[in-house]
C-alpha cells in the first residue's frame, strides 16, 4: 500500500530498517536502565560504562540479524521463503563462529566480547568482530535495497 505513493523504494527499504533499529535501540535503553537499578539494589553501584557498552555491542550484534532478516524479505515472494533464508543465514553466521582463528570475527564475537565485560575480564577490544558486523549489516542492507529496486510489484 504505502509503495503506491511517489517514495522511492530506497527509502522504504531503510525506513523500514531504521525503524526497527530504532525499536530495538528504544527497548535497549529501557532495559539497560532497568537492569541497572534492579543491579545496585540487589550487588551495589558498579561502573555504567561497562553496562553501555555491552548494551552497544549486543545492540549491534542483533542488528546483523535484522539487517540479514530484511535481506531475506527482499530476496522472498513469500513471508515463508524470507524466514528460511534469513534464518539459514543466520545459521551460517553461527557455524562460522565456531572456525578457529575465524570464528572472532564473525558476529558472534562480539557476544563473546559482552559476556567477558560482564563478568569483568579485562580483555582486549575485539575490533574485528565490531567492523565485521558492521560490514555486513551495511551490505544485507544495501543488497535488500538492490534486491528490492529490481523487483516488479
Amino acid at each position: 500500500m504505502i509503495l503506491s505513493k511517489p517514495l522511492p523504494r530506497w527509502a522504504f527499504v531503510t525506513s523500514k530498517f531504521l525503524a526497527q533499529m530504532l525499536v530495538y535501540a528504544l527497548a535497549f535503553v529501557l532495559a539497560a536502565i532497568v537492569s541497572y537499578f534492579y543491579t545496585v539494589l540487589l550487588f551495589g553501584p558498579f561502573d555504567i560504562f561497562d553496562l553501555v557498552l555491552v548494551n552497544l555491542l549486543l545492540f549491534t550484534w542483533l542488528s546483523v540479524f535484522a539487517a540479514i532478516t530484511l535481506f531475506g524479505s527482499a530476496i522472498g515472494k513469500t513471508t515463508a521463503a524470507a524466514a528460511g533464508i534469513a534464518i539459514l543465514a543466520s545459521v551460517i553466521f553461527l557455524i562460522i563462529g565456531t572456525i578457529p582463528n575465524y570464528g572472532a570475527l564473525a558476529p558472534g564475537g562480539l557476544a563473546s566480547w559482552a559476556n567477558q565485560i560482564a563478568i569483568g575480564e579485562v580483555i582486549a577490544p575485539n575490533a574485528g568482530a565490531l567492523a565485521m558486523s558492521l560490514v555486513i549489516v551495511i551490505m544485507a542492507v544495501l543488497g535488500g535495497i538492490a534486491v528490492f529496486e529490481q523487483q516488479d510489484i
